[in-house]
């Protein structure tokens, strides 16, 4: 059998650094365990668990809506005074 290297990514949104560390480590060890279990890896091979707490902060339409109003009233405001 060839070496080579094997990534999984797990998506999960709104879970706190450590528990996402937790669960990649987890994650990780049990998959490595049932690819030996069914010879898909060697006994020799090593995993690295990495898990990355990035999020993508989106607003919520609401907040849209106050912001567009607000700049529409400043906007307003401003050409009745020229």
């Amino acid at each position: 059998m060839s070496a080579a290297d094997f990534l999984v990514e797990v998506r999960t949104e709104e879970l706190p650094p450590k528990a996402l560390k937790k669960l990649g480590e987890s994650f990780a060890g049990v998959l490595l365990e049932q690819l030996k279990a069914q010879g898909l890896a060697s006994g020799d091979s090593t995993l690295t668990a990495w898990g990355d707490d990035r999020t993508t902060n989106v607003p919520e339409p609401a907040t849209l809506g106050l912001i567009g109003l607000g700049l529409l009233g400043f906007a307003a405001s401003r050409k009745k005074k020229i």
